[in-house]
């Protein structure tokens, strides 16, 4: 007999905590999308390139 064990949550439940982060798949959503923000933003306030003379 092979039981799977969720080792993670029973910890969390032994301490009483509760998981606030999405799983695997929705954090990695997550991630994607702030590091698009992210560059978004950097390239609205970075500096113009300097002109060509």
């Amino acid at each position: 007999m092979l039981v799977a064990s969720k080792g993670p949550t029973k910890f969390l439940d032994a301490h009483g905590l509760h998981q606030w982060w999405a799983d695997d798949v929705e954090l990695q959503v997550a991630l994607n999308h702030s590091k698009l923000i992210d560059r978004q933003l950097r390239s609205l306030y970075a500096a113009p390139p300097p002109a060509a003379s």
